[in-house]
């Protein structure tokens, strides 16, 4: 074997195992992903029980007093069509926490959700409602901390996708920027 043969025997071993290496990498952070966006998903679930246990215990006791009541099923409406609406884009989401378009979806689904929430009338005047904004408030903390998990390892993945020369590799394999929560 000569000189010239044993170099390039050699090159193509270092560029097999670095694309190994590459491709290994890139599955790692798209899989810590998923584990995030899990974390995620727990805290989701969660918030959308209690909120889902509000709707259902307003529907359950109507209203008695017509002060500020008249808003209520308008804005118990809302709160049900943005908690459906929630649901759906989470759902979305969980099945490909890694592709972009789901997550946006989730993110401006969260927003119009609390949104939705601000606007509630009763949180602010029954004794009920000042609880379930106080629940709300504890489990808007722990969705927090998931989302940033969450955002943290969509960094890291992000970065590994655009980093040169792993992007030549990424791009033929189909891996693609990942969208924050």
């Amino acid at each position: 074997m000569s000189s010239l043969q044993i170099t390039l025997v050699a090159a193509a071993a270092v560029l097999f195992f670095w694309v190994v290496g590459a491709y290994n990498r890139l599955m790692e952070l798209r899989n810590a992903i998923l584990r995030r966006f899990d974390r995620f998903d727990e805290q989701f679930k969660l918030r959308h029980a209690l909120l889902l246990s509000h709707l259902d215990a307003h529907v359950a006791v109507p209203p008695i007093e017509a002060t500020g009541a008249d808003a209520a099923p308008e804005a118990l409406q809302a709160l049900r069509a943005a908690c459906l609406q929630t649901h759906s884009a989470c759902a979305a989401a969980r099945s490909r926490p890694a592709v972009a378009e789901a997550v946006v979806s989730l993110r401006l689904a969260e927003a119009i959700l609390q949104g939705t929430i601000d606007r509630l009338p009763q949180l602010n005047n029954d004794p009920g409602g000042l609880k379930l904004r106080g629940q709300l408030s504890t489990s808007e903390s722990a969705m927090q901390i998931a989302r940033s998990e969450f955002n943290d390892a969509v960094h890291d993945y992000n970065l590994a996708v655009r980093q040169f020369p792993t992007c030549l590799l990424a791009g033929m394999l189909g891996f693609r920027a990942a969208a924050h929560l």
